[in-house]
């Protein structure tokens, strides 16, 4: 029993200095997704647009300037490797005990599905890209205070993802 209750009180004694040591950002965000997605049903074509408003809170008793990195993941509709559609960055300052709304530049993807054209009498594939997820950091310098990933497996992407090729409209 002795030997239980020691170790109760040193598991509480070495949880609590972990949970103290702990590097807390007073930087804290909220994310709200504007999505909407235009379909042409005659040309098969579609075009995905997409921002994001940022909200920044800061809970510190001091102003706080940042930098916030977006990033837009998506893929080709002809394979499933993980590409950049757009990215860019802004800067802000939070005041202290207030918060502070990032909207990003709304970004737009188009596609056409893979399908027959009956006046070619011709298979068409599908090109062009969609998007499935975004990537948001919070920078104090260079160090991250902050950030989002939806879905979370865009955190592997950030780094790793190459820019997406533009793809040139197809002539008739």
């Amino acid at each position: 029993m002795k030997l239980r209750s020691s170790l109760l009180v040193l598991a509480a004694v070495f949880g609590f200095a972990c949970v103290t040591n702990a590097d807390q950002s007073p930087i804290k965000i909220s994310i709200e997704k504007s999505n909407k997605t235009e379909s042409n049903i005659k040309e098969k074509s579609h075009t995905e647009r997409r921002s994001l408003k940022i909200t920044l809170s800061n809970s510190s008793k001091e102003d706080v300037s940042v930098k916030v990195k977006y990033t837009w993941f998506g893929h080709a509709v002809s394979g499933h490797d993980v590409v950049i559609v757009d990215q860019g960055d802004k800067d802000a300052t939070v005041k202290a005990s207030a918060s502070e709304v990032v909207e990003t530049a709304p970004t737009s993807v188009s596609y056409t599905d893979a399908h027959f054209d009956a006046a070619s009498k011709k298979k068409v594939d599908a090109t062009g890209n969609k998007i499935v997820g975004y990537a948001v950091q919070v920078m104090v310098g260079d160090k991250e205070v902050a950030a989002d990933y939806d879905p979370a497996s865009m955190k592997d992407q950030v780094g790793k993802a190459v820019v997406a090729k533009k793809e040139e409209p197809k002539k008739k």
